[in-house]
C-alpha cells in the first residue's frame, strides 16, 4: 500500500534505488531528493523531471538545518512554527 499525496524526502535519490523509489512514489506523491552527487543532479534537473533536487550534502549538519527548514517553508502544508 502506497502513500497517496504526501512529501517524501529521499537522501541519496539521484540515483540507483533512491531514484528508482522516487520516480515510483512520484506518481502520486511530491517527492523531494538530497544527493550530494552534483552530476547525477544536474542530470536529473535536466531531465525536466518534477521531483525537486537539492545538490547538498547532508553530513554538512549546519546546512541541512536551512535545508529542511526550506523545504518546510516550501513543500509541508500545516507545518508547524
Amino acid at each position: 500500500m502506497f502513500m497517496y499525496k504526501k512529501t517524501i524526502l529521499i537522501t541519496g535519490g539521484a540515483k540507483g534505488i533512491g531514484l528508482a523509489t522516487a520516480k515510483l512514489m512520484n506518481k502520486k506523491n511530491n517527492v523531494i531528493i538530497i544527493d550530494n552527487d552534483k552530476k547525477a543532479c544536474l542530470a536529473l534537473k535536466e531531465s525536466k523531471t518534477t521531483i525537486h533536487i537539492y545538490n547538498e550534502d547532508i553530513t554538512d549538519f549546519s546546512k541541512m538545518e536551512l535545508v529542511i527548514d526550506e523545504i518546510f517553508k516550501k513543500y509541508v502544508k500545516n507545518h508547524y512554527n
